[in-house]
């Protein structure tokens, strides 16, 4: 009865912001706010984004709080609005600068945009090559979609999505039917990651650093002898 009650309110103030036009944005802006707090989306307030040592991804949270606390100007731990895996086909990624014209971050009550870039290596030591890639996200509280690699995706339907890029710098973009909006620290996220998909080896192996086994040479036979 209450969302009800909720939703009639804001369907109220954007036929007024329609009917008058002088104060027609004024009041857009509250219903819009009131819609957001309606659907329980949360206000942007910044991102977060961690690699992996030696590892071919990267994770990128676009963190968020409830809009009245934001506007209050005290909330507590941010939370996730939601969370990006990026994979590649490689062997290793670093950090790269973006360039001018792919800066595209900032953030206000109700969007907030933000772009990565990253040299992206492959190759045996010595005969490394690596190639740039950027991603961009964007988000849109008021709405309750997130925006990637040009297409909208309801967090209705989850706030968890894998991002992944080809060799040739094709992407692909799969979400998850899932909801996670906690956000401590980013081990939790990926150790959420590799519960939803756990026979993706590439997921699987973000966080495996264990020694791998070096294949042992077989001693020549002697002298003599025949090979078996």
């Amino acid at each position: 009865m209450r969302n009800s009650r909720n939703g009639s309110i804001v369907l109220a103030f954007l036929l007024l912001a329609a009917l008058m036009p002088p104060v027609g944005r004024a009041l857009r802006s509250l219903a819009l706010e009131a819609w957001m707090q309606h659907e329980g989306n949360l206000a942007p307030v910044g991102t977060s984004t961690e690699g992996f040592m030696g590892k071919p991804g990267a994770v990128l949270s676009i963190m968020g709080a409830p809009l009245e606390q934001v506007q209050q100007g005290s909330f507590g731990p941010a939370l996730g609005a939601y969370h990006v895996l990026i994979l590649f086909s490689a062997d290793s990624v670093s950090g790269a600068a973006l360039l001018p014209g792919e800066f595209k971050t900032g953030t206000d009550n109700r969007t907030i945009a933000e772009a990565q870039a990253w040299m992206v290596w492959s190759g045996e030591p010595g005969h490394e090559h690596a190639v740039r890639r950027v991603f961009t996200t964007r988000y849109d509280g008021y709405l309750g979609n997130a925006e990637l690699a040009g297409h909208r995706y309801s967090l209705a339907d989850g706030n968890m999505f894998v991002v992944r890029y080809d060799a040739r710098g094709r992407v692909s973009v799969r979400q998850l039917r899932h909801t996670y909006r906690d956000h401590d620290m980013m081990k939790p996220v990926v150790e959420k990651f590799q519960a939803l998909l756990p026979s993706d080896p590439t997921v699987r192996d973000l966080t495996d650093y264990s020694p791998k086994p070096c294949p042992r040479r077989q001693p020549p036979p002697a002298r003599g002898t025949a090979e078996t």
